[in-house]
């Protein structure tokens, strides 16, 4: 977790930022690393100096050979108008790295040091970090119930602050850590689409998904926030058709194949984990659906196919909707043939706002084009009409 540290002196002010707890320390670019209990290695790099506005450069790596019996002191070879130098000192008799500035000329004490910040370490891994007893301070300080740069509360807080919502009690967290929660909150991993590749979503009653090799496509957002290995497929039944996909946005899946004679649906999910644990998922449904007719005819009854030769069909769950009748013969009657099962209310002529006067014909059976039967119930215009109508059953 990457913190930011401020040290105050007189008469401006240095700032060490990026400081990283890890088993380096970095100085804006700037990178100490224990090799050994022997060496310390400078990477290469560049530093900020608020005092001078100037940005100060270490160009070449830098080995440092630590003194087996006493502390080592190194003096890097980065100057800022020969005015301030940056020290690393490595004390062996407590493990630990000490910054140092050293400045000769500026301030009313030459021989003054300031010592930034003092990273403790132990197997490699700097554990703490403490500041000049004197003058010391923080970018982000912590409140009552901090210690050092860790921040400890009892209570909760009491409104959502971005990522950190109301109730959120604050334990042992670093104050840049709490500033990361807050400006760059967990975004949650979503599907964004799923689907079968070639696949329509709505298919008359008796047509069929096809079954064999299908590919199943999908997207995703936030990915980084995704488990690796955590994507899975299942269909209506719960059926496992695949586990521990990768998010690559596809996968060829091999599926029987599925028919319906009835109004139906059957629908396949995929699920992914997030890296809280938490399961999001996406559906990709097909619905089977019996077909409308309608349309406008001179005859006083029609037979089966007369209905099918009507001008329009589609696919419904409801006879409810609007039909327009248009028809260069006159006079002629307008149908509409719709399943049994279906409730039909009442017929409006949209311009005018009247009920369409109607006569329900009476029942007859149609087999679609896959061989499905189904009951239709026909209803027309009582009388022959002329010209065109917009109308609405609901």
């Amino acid at each position: 977790m990457i913190i930011n540290i401020q040290k105050r002196i007189y008469p401006n002010e240095f700032i060490i930022s990026d400081l990283a707890l890890n088993n380096s320390f970095i100085i804006t670019g700037l990178v100490v690393t224990k090799i050994d209990d022997t060496h310390i290695k400078v990477s290469p790099g560049k530093f900020f100096l608020p005092l001078k506005n100037t940005i100060c450069e270490l160009k070449e790596e830098q080995v440092i050979e630590l003194n087996p019996s006493n502390t080592t002191e190194e003096r890097l070879d980065t100057l800022v108008d020969g005015n301030y130098d940056l020290c690393i000192i490595w004390y062996l008799s407590n493990n630990s790295f000490q910054l140092e500035f050293k400045y000769p000329n500026d301030f009313t004490d030459p021989n003054r040091t300031l010592v930034l910040a003092t990273c403790q370490v132990s197997n490699e891994k700097i554990q703490d970090i403490t500041f000049d007893s004197v003058n010391r301070g923080g970018i982000l300080g912590s409140s009552t119930g901090a210690s050092g740069c860790v921040i400890n509360r009892s209570d909760p807080i009491p409104i959502t602050h971005g990522g950190l919502t109301s109730g959120t009690i604050i334990e042992n967290m670093t104050p840049c850590q709490v500033l990361e929660q807050i400006l760059y909150p967990y975004m949650k991993p979503q599907f964004t689409s799923f689907y079968i590749q070639d696949q329509q979503t709505t298919l008359e009653i008796g047509d069929s998904v096809h079954g064999g090799n299908r590919i199943f496509r999908w997207a995703t957002i936030n990915n980084n926030n995704i488990s690796p290995n955590s994507i899975s497929i299942r269909d209506k039944d719960n059926n496992i058709l695949a586990e521990n996909l990768e998010n690559t946005g596809s996968q060829s899946i091999e599926i029987d194949t599925i028919t319906n004679n009835s109004q139906s649906s059957f629908y396949w999910t995929i699920f992914g984990k997030d890296t809280k644990g938490e399961i999001f998922s996406r559906q990709f449904t097909v619905t089977w659906l019996p077909r409308i007719y309608w349309g406008n005819s001179t005859k006083a009854i029609l037979e089966e196919s007369d209905v099918k030769m009507l001008d329009n069909s589609k696919l419904a769950s409801s006879v409810n909707g609007n039909y327009s009748f248009m028809s260069e013969v006159s006079p002629v009657y307008y149908y509409i043939v719709f399943p049994s099962n279906m409730s039909f209310n009442k017929w409006i002529d949209v311009n005018s706002g009247f009920a369409v006067d109607y006569t329900i014909v009476g029942n007859i059976d149609i087999t679609n084009d896959f061989g499905v039967t189904t009951t239709y119930t026909m209803i027309r215009t009582t009388y022959l009409q002329n010209g065109n109508l917009e109308s609405r059953v609901s």
